[in-house]
């Protein structure tokens, strides 16, 4: 790293060089931008998280030159979600098999493994402007003109330090975003729940060795008391398993494990598992909330330091990656000067925010229909999936919003539609099922922080 007797002047700083943070930084690089891209941790960690990437998330990675990355030795291709509910003797009462578009796929990837595969290919675009191990220091935080001219000093491990003054930063650096303090926003809470009407809870993982009989499906269990595992092949050899648990008094990794212990013998035949022994349990908050705005004068968030999805399916890895390419979009845009900044800043803010409500919406259904427990809503899901059997065109039409593919929010009368209550009216594929409705669902009230109401940009408050 260069001295601090120097000063650079990047178009961008991005902090955070995780999924997202390496894509955004990768395609702005090569529209043209210069920049500067750093990491806090020297080295990537191996936890679970964004493992699964759903197609529109393959397809993004793809397209910015990433797609070996999702087709190597360790990695696997997903075609198909099935679902099934059992009872007490852990009989299958309804279940439903939703296949993908035949051109699309998900791909699972160990997390350290990707993100060393992002860095590695980052390091070769970006050369010395991508540097981990790096921590980024205000120099002008409580300046009246931070938000506009920002000044940094980053500093690595070694104590080598740089001046920087970026045109823009970017925050990719996840739930306990530095960039988002800088921006005066909210801090992360402890636990949140994660969809309306719910209670806190943990997603549980783990992993189980051995080969999973058809390892290109994803699948999800609801057991008739113990909660859902979700199981999927992860590597040539090993399986992933996450679990919804209840966050109450005494939920710690010890009772996980034997949580876990008691459920896997009684499913190993059901799911065909060569192995019911497992290892590496961790847990995170299973929740959901918006930390926004999106923008503030010459600062954006991304991913989680933007907002926090609940864990179903890589939908939080999606949602991220459509902030990507929209930033990439806009930018080429104001480069162009076909869009100013402040437009800019709108129109981010305002499908961030609407692609938030659009995963919370999918998020709900999917709660509410292979996770939540109760005799109601096994009943309720026996009646939906038995409709979606029956009607191939309604698990088409899942199966896009699932994936990614699709990002036409449902209406009132097309949810009645996927729930069976109403008629299907004939479509075309990626077109919603019916045409949307006035009626809104109280999304808005999805774990909204009360600081975020003063939280606003310097432009809104001279507003005011």
């Amino acid at each position: 790293m260069r001295t601090h007797t120097e000063k650079r002047h990047p178009d961008f700083l991005i902090v955070g060089a995780g999924i997202a943070g390496t894509a955004l930084a990768v395609g702005l690089k090569k529209k043209g931008f210069q920049v500067l891209l750093i990491e806090r941790d020297s080295a990537p960690r191996d936890r679970f998280k964004g493992e699964f990437l759903q197609p529109f998330t393959v397809k993004q990675l793809t397209a910015l030159g990433f797609g070996d990355l999702l087709c190597g030795e360790n990695s696997q291709k997903i075609h198909e979600l099935k679902f099934r509910d059992l009872d007490k003797d852990n009989n299958v009462i309804s279940e439903v098999l939703i296949p993908y578009l035949e051109q699309d796929f998900a791909a699972v990837v160990p997390h350290k493994e990707l993100i060393c595969g992002l860095q590695k290919r980052a390091a070769e675009i970006l050369g010395d402007s991508f540097m981990l191990g790096t921590t980024a220091l205000p120099l002008n935080l409580n300046a009246q003109d931070f938000s506009e001219q920002p000044l940094f000093l980053l500093t690595s491990e070694s104590g080598a330090s740089l001046e920087v003054a970026p045109r823009f930063v970017i925050g990719c650096d996840g739930r306990q975003s530095v960039v988002r303090s800088w921006m005066g926003g909210p801090k992360a809470p402890a636990m949140g729940s994660p969809t309306l009407g719910t209670q806190p809870e943990f997603i549980v993982g783990a992993e189980i060795h051995g080969k999973r009989a058809k390892p290109e499906r994803y699948e999800v269990i609801r057991t008739a008391s113990k909660g859902t595992i979700a199981l999927f092949q992860t590597s040539a050899q090993t399986q992933r398993l996450y679990w919804n648990v209840a966050a109450t008094p005494g939920s710690n990794k010890k009772s996980w494990e034997a949580s876990i212990g008691n459920i896997l013998p009684g499913l190993k035949n059901l799911a065909e598992l060569e192995s019911d022994k497992f290892e590496n349990v961790a847990g995170c908050p299973a929740d959901q909330i918006w930390f926004g705005p999106a923008a503030k004068e010459s600062f954006f968030l991304v991913g989680d330091a933007l907002a926090v999805t609940s864990p179903l399916g890589g939908q939080g890895m999606t949602i991220a990656m459509r902030e990507v390419a929209i930033l990439l979009e806009y930018f080429q845009e104001y480069v162009d000067g076909t869009s100013d900044i402040e437009s800019l800043r709108d129109r981010y803010e305002s499908i961030a925010r609407s692609s938030y409500l659009h995963i919370c919406l999918l998020n709900f259904g999917l709660y509410y229909l292979f996770f939540a427990s109760g005799r109601l809503f096994k009943l309720v899901s026996r009646f939906i999936l038995g409709e979606w059997n029956k009607k191939p065109e309604i698990c088409a039409r899942v199966g896009e919003l699932f994936s990614g593919m699709s990002w036409n929010t449902p209406s009132l009368n097309e949810l009645l539609e996927l729930w069976g209550i109403l008629p299907v009216a004939k479509r075309k594929a990626g077109e919603p099922i019916r045409r949307r409705s006035s009626f809104a669902l109280p999304l808005h009230r999805i774990r909204y922080p009360r600081q975020n109401t003063g939280y606003r940009s310097d432009r809104q408050s001279k507003t005011s």
